[in-house]
């Protein structure tokens, strides 16, 4: 069995959000930064690339990246009471909700200046 780091969850958790959204809501999909999609989305087999080629070093600067984007999603989508009731959005906000709290170093989000 394999062992999730705490990077790992963020990045599951992002990718099951985005596969969802596209499959069921194609238009809010299609809201989403280009970028942030390109980070969990590759054209192998619907699996992520963000950690490919990655160096130990730069590990921090990915879970930083993976954070903004959980807040990022959590934030965009807030108020639209069809994502509200899917699993994976839940998810998505319980992982960032549990997990925040934990993250070495509060990260200085953009709302919060």
């Amino acid at each position: 069995m394999k062992k999730l780091t705490r990077l790992g969850v963020f990045i599951r958790t992002i990718n099951e959000f985005l596969k969802r959204l596209k499959k069921n809501h194609r238009d809010l999909f299609n809201q989403i930064d280009p970028e942030l999609n390109e980070r969990y989305w590759s054209t192998n087999s619907g699996d992520n690339s963000f950690l490919g080629d990655q160096k130990p070093s730069e590990n921090q600067r990915t879970l930083e990246q993976a954070v903004r984007d959980l807040f990022s999603l959590a934030n965009r989508f807030a108020d639209e009471p069809i994502v509200l009731q899917m699993s994976s959005f839940k998810l998505l906000k319980r992982v960032l909700s549990d997990q925040w709290g934990r993250l070495p170093g509060k990260l200085k989000m953009a709302n919060q200046a």
